[in-house]
């Protein structure tokens, strides 16, 4: 939507009103219709997507692991004290593993891992012993081995686009295990090994928001940025690289935040989850 017609849909800034006289073209899904006229004009080709955080669910907090892992130790306690207490033991263990990254540059190896939770469930009716905490820690590791999730639903919402567009991913991280990913979550069927363009391919500061990456993947699936589209779950990654391309592109955005404003001749369209690429392509 330009800015110059009566409707405007703008997202605010983050303080909540856009700067007088600027207009960002970011409009949410409620001017669906406007939008779907508009695309089918553009003649879309290619849907690029974002991978970790987009197609897969980001990763359980630290926090959160910790706490399914307490869970079968702590079925039996029955205490007014119990929320509490484990939401304290939680947040300290949280913190621990949190302290350690930002001085050390090394993995959380099992020795921090068990330190922490030797310090986190202090105020627990746990034995501290070492045969409790490695019982603990490798349930741990188990929860966060299956941290990133795939909404199986997704596969049906990529099958539909499929059948109208070609299908790309534009992801940060080592090729390596990007291609394990799609290959684990059935994705290879969708998306072609030659429309899976990973950063580390293209060298070190190459990746997301960077606009090498994008150019180099409308060149590579033979495309000008009008006739593709970037869907993400990063407004700084996903969105504005794609942007800055003249690329138009969809922010999954769950929570509603509030988007950056910005000058731009792509667009840029809001929503809550996948599934609501059906109703826009």
């Amino acid at each position: 939507m330009r800015a110059s017609e009566k409707e405007d849909n703008t997202v605010p800034s983050e303080e909540g009103l856009s700067p007088p006289g600027l207009h960002t073209p970011l409009q949410r899904v409620k001017g669906r219709k406007r939008i779907m006229s508009e695309q089918k004009t553009n003649r879309k080709k290619v849907i690029f997507f974002d991978l970790n955080g987009t197609l897969i669910k980001r990763k359980k907090s630290a926090a959160q692991a910790f706490r399914e892992a307490l869970a079968p130790y702590l079925d039996r306690w029955d205490s007014d004290d119990k929320p509490s207490l484990i939401n304290k033991a939680c947040k300290i263990y949280s913190h621990a593993i949190r302290q350690f990254k930002k001085k050390s540059a090394a993995e959380v190896d099992e020795k921090i891992r068990k330190a922490a939770i030797k310090r986190a469930i202090a105020n627990l009716p746990l034995s501290r012993d070492d045969a409790v905490i490695s019982s603990i820690d490798r349930e741990l590791q188990l929860i966060m081995s299956d941290k990133q999730r795939f909404d199986r639903n997704h596969l049906l919402v990529l099958k539909k686009l499929k059948k109208h567009y070609k299908l790309a991913l534009i992801t940060n991280g080592s090729e390596s295990v990007i291609r394990h990913k799609v290959k684990r979550y059935r994705l290879s069927p969708l998306i072609s090994d030659q429309a899976i363009f990973v950063s580390s391919k293209l060298g070190k500061g190459k990746g997301k928001p960077d606009p090498a990456i994008f150019r180099h993947a409308l060149s590579r699936m033979k495309v000008k940025p009008e006739e593709a589209v970037m869907v993400g779950d990063s407004w700084k990654q996903d969105i504005e690289g794609a942007v800055r391309c003249g690329i138009d592109a969809v922010w999954v955005n769950p929570s509603e935040e509030f988007a950056p404003v910005q000058e731009s001749r792509a667009h840029v369209i809001v929503i809550r989850d996948i599934s609501e690429l059906e109703d826009i392509y």
